[in-house]
């Protein structure tokens, strides 16, 4: 059987963890490995339904990519930003204000957040039907793994936290299912920040 072969890009590298000493925020985690048993699906409904409730946020631990995955999915995530030249980022951007749509580009800056402070973050958005739209180029032949990853993420992560989330509201377990299918047309996105 003939090997797949991936575009080349250059790797990504991330930078070294602060020193700082910082008063970080404990984050609930939630271990998509715990949900096969009925207690360990009610366990982690309901440590997502209290995260949510105290935080607004949690860690999913063993969502069943391995770490080569991600790391090809942080490469190809800093591909519109390292790749593409600004004249370029321009043809893509987002008109978020003039049609609410963030397809493409939110360029750095754009948010005004307030007393003359703006926002320090550039997003490449893409929908998760990647074809609805054209993109840069360098992300032309990355856009099979891109689709790959967005459909894994969306029908076992993505899915799967609908269901614990069900449960920790005590609706039944597919309610949020049906609202969030793949193939419906909805603004869910893929979105890449640098």
């Amino acid at each position: 059987m003939p090997a797949i072969t991936v575009p080349p890009i250059p790797q990504w590298k991330p930078a070294p963890p602060t020193e700082a000493e910082l008063d970080w925020a404990q984050l609930e985690i939630i271990d998509l490995a715990q949900v096969h048993t009925p207690e360990g699906r009610a366990e982690q409904a309901r440590k997502a339904r209290d995260a949510l409730h105290k935080q607004g946020f949690f860690y999913v631990v063993n969502h069943g990519l391995e770490s080569d995955q991600v790391e090809r999915m942080f490469d190809i995530a800093s591909v519109p930003f390292t790749q593409v030249a600004p004249e370029e980022k321009n043809i893509y951007e987002a008109k978020i204000k003039e049609t609410g749509t963030f397809m493409g580009y939110k360029p750095l800056q754009y948010w005004h957040i307030a007393n003359g402070v703006k926002d320090r973050l550039e997003h490449y958005n893409l929908n998760r039907n990647v074809d609805l739209k054209q993109h840069p180029v360098a992300l032309r032949s990355l856009l099979p793994e891109i689709r790959s990853f967005i459909k894994f993420n969306h029908e076992k992560v993505v899915h799967e936290l609908d269901r614990l989330l069900a449960l920790g509201l005590e609706l039944p377990e597919d309610a949020l299912v049906k609202l969030h299918e793949f193939g419906e047309k909805n603004h869910s996105y893929c979105r890449f920040i640098m």
